[in-house]
């Protein structure tokens, strides 16, 4: 009987020690993979779009194959002890671009702009369609205004104060005949009514087509 109880009671303190030893590697990572912070959408494929550290926080933006009028993919904020935040302002799309404007101080990342105290604003895809790619500092107005690059030669000029967006040149995903209502075609299968322009680009010494 004394036996019985002496191995139950170092069964006990195994017990006790194994929960206390998992809480300690809390969050849990697999050879240096945080398998919590994954992340998924629902759209057949789940790539990461740009990734920042910015105020005191890591910006996770995911991305979907084509979807130039946004889709179920998030905007992930990550704290310093990997807790993961799904950012209630998230509208997806395929973005990939992103860019510290210092004047503003303030982060674009994808659709989305965030300040030094992580308040997030979005610019609606109605207003800046397309599958965003890159952003440059403005030529002329550098502490005003960026530009939005697509995937499919949109070209935009964005108010980093307002937000408010001056198409430069149109994405090729919007329709001619709809271009205030921002309806999108299929960029890879172009029709009669929703064509590509063809882009001819020249220079002194050569010129090329595309």
């Amino acid at each position: 009987m004394k036996n019985k109880n002496l191995t139950l009671f170092a069964i006990s303190v195994l017990l006790f020690i194994s929960c206390s030893s998992k809480n300690d590697f809390s969050p849990e990572s697999l050879s240096g993979i945080y398998p919590r912070l994954a992340y998924y959408n629902s759209e057949g494929e789940c790539g990461t779009g740009a990734v920042v550290p910015w105020a005191d926080r890591l910006w996770v933006i995911t991305y979907g194959p084509h979807l130039p009028k946004g889709s179920s993919d998030k905007l992930y904020e990550i704290t310093p002890d990997l807790q993961q935040i799904v950012r209630k302002e998230s509208v997806g799309g395929t973005p990939a671009n992103r860019m510290i404007h210092q004047e503003s101080n303030q982060l674009f990342i994808g659709p989305y702009a965030i300040d030094s105290t992580r308040r997030v604003r979005v610019i609606p895809y109605s207003e800046m369609p397309g599958r965003h790619t890159g952003n440059a500092r403005h030529l002329t107005d550098p502490e005003h205004k960026i530009y939005y690059g697509t995937m499919e030669e949109g070209f935009y000029e964005v108010d980093v104060n307002s937000l408010e967006v001056k198409e430069l040149y149109r994405d090729g995903n919007v329709q001619e005949n709809n271009q205030k209502t921002g309806q999108l075609c299929p960029y890879q299968r172009p029709t009669t009514r929703c064509t590509r322009k063809r882009i001819v680009f020249r220079s002194r010494s050569h010129g090329f087509q595309q």
